[in-house]
């Protein structure tokens, strides 16, 4: 039996000098406007949510909002229907439609993200099912929030506005 035990504490102490011991390894990456991979296109980070899908979106105020799929980024601005470039807040209903704050308004997905095809960029509109959504400045990322029944609330200077479901997720307003 001691002769096992010699052997077993022989064996593990070879082990142990020839094969590196390490503990966990965590990796990280530090993204700001001056990284040479996946560079952010501001440094005014505003809010970050991951979606329904695992997408990390990263919202820049300023430049809109950054998409990471854990390799690369795409950048949304205006140019794919946000009312503005200048950001806020960002959350998603249980549809999974993507709802944005930006000084200038309140911006939504046309679709839920889960409806576009692999390598459809997302288009984002300020009217859905014919209602105008919030226009206005909404500045503060405490101005967008998302109630345990699902109703999205916007607060402006000048109002707060509740934006609820029917049942097949159709929007509707009331103030």
């Amino acid at each position: 039996m001691a002769k096992n035990s010699l052997i077993i504490t022989v064996v593990l102490s070879i082990l142990m000098t020839v094969v590196p011991v390490y503990g966990q390894e965590f990796s990280f990456t530090h993204y700001t406007p001056e990284s040479e991979i996946n560079p952010l296109p501001s440094a005014s980070v505003r809010d970050l949510h991951i979606d329904s899908e695992g997408y990390l979106w990263v919202v820049i105020f300023s430049s809109g909002l950054l998409r990471y799929d854990g390799h690369s980024t795409e950048l949304y601005t205006s140019e794919d229907g946000l009312v503005s470039d200048s950001t806020n807040g960002l959350i998603e209903d249980r549809y999974g439609r993507i709802w944005v704050a930006a000084s200038q308004g309140l911006s939504a997905s046309e679709k839920p993200i889960s409806a576009y095809g692999p390598g459809e960029r997302i288009r984002f509109t300020n009217v859905l099912n014919g209602l105008e959504l919030t226009v206005g400045q909404i500045e503060k990322r405490a101005s967008l929030l998302l109630d345990s029944r699902d109703a999205i609330w916007v607060a402006t200077p000048e109002l707060i506005h509740r934006y609820t479901h029917d049942e097949p997720g159709l929007v509707a307003a009331s103030v």
